[in-house]
């Protein structure tokens, strides 16, 4: 039981609270009244889990609807996901569950920074080898092979597994799981690993003979 000088109450925990309210007198013993009647008072969970992977925010909660402000700009939507062009900009984000005011109420904001990892700007080959450039803040990097990103992540510069003989679209984008790291795929770059010469010796020829390849 809580004794409060106002008339609401902000302290209630998240969850299902039973609450009802009578009016008091500090000191007076001469007053009395009796409890209202008893309501059942739901406040949501505060949602989790807020991600940003360069097109859409998501989290999880239970309510059905949220309240999504990004840098001081709010919007209502429904579901767990909301659709955000970053503009390859830093931003700050507060989401949080919406009650419908007569058995469950609002939880509590929460709010996450998101930092933009430059996109990779120089994409080259040289002696077989995809190479680009350093991002400042990335842990690592991803590539994108033919539209197909793969499994693989890189700590270096560089990648050498492309197959020879055939041409390949090739894309890197700059990672960072350890904050609210996000970035943007490179422009693609048309690779063509040349075929490796095959090297023969021809035995019937003097030692001062000719390689075939």
């Amino acid at each position: 039981m809580s004794t409060v000088t106002d008339t609401r109450i902000a302290t209630l925990p998240e969850g299902s609270n039973r609450v009802k309210v009578k009016p008091v007198v500090s000191g007076d013993s001469t007053f009395y009244s009796s409890f209202s009647p008893e309501v059942n008072v739901s406040i949501y969970s505060a949602p989790a889990n807020v991600r940003y992977d360069g097109t859409a925010l998501t989290w999880t909660g239970s309510s059905s609807a949220y309240e999504v402000t990004v840098n001081g700009i709010s919007k209502e939507v429904t579901g767990n996901s909301f659709a955000y062009n970053s503009e390859n900009r830093d931003f700050t984000v507060e989401v949080k569950a919406l009650g419908n005011h007569t058995s469950t109420y609002n939880s509590k904001s929460v709010s996450e920074e998101f930092h933009y990892l430059d996109t990779v700007t120089e994409l080259f080959v040289e002696d077989g080898i995809v190479k680009w450039n350093t991002v400042d803040g990335a842990a690592g990097y991803r590539i994108k092979i033919g539209g197909v990103v793969q499994k693989a992540v890189f700590k270096e510069t560089q990648y050498e597994g492309l197959a020879s003989g055939r041409s390949q679209e090739i894309a890197v984008m700059p990672y960072n799981e350890s904050g609210n790291y996000f970035s943007s795929w490179s422009a693609d770059k048309t690779v063509f690993i040349l075929e490796t010469p095959q090297v023969a010796w021809n035995h019937d020829l003097e030692l001062d003979g000719e390689a075939i390849i």
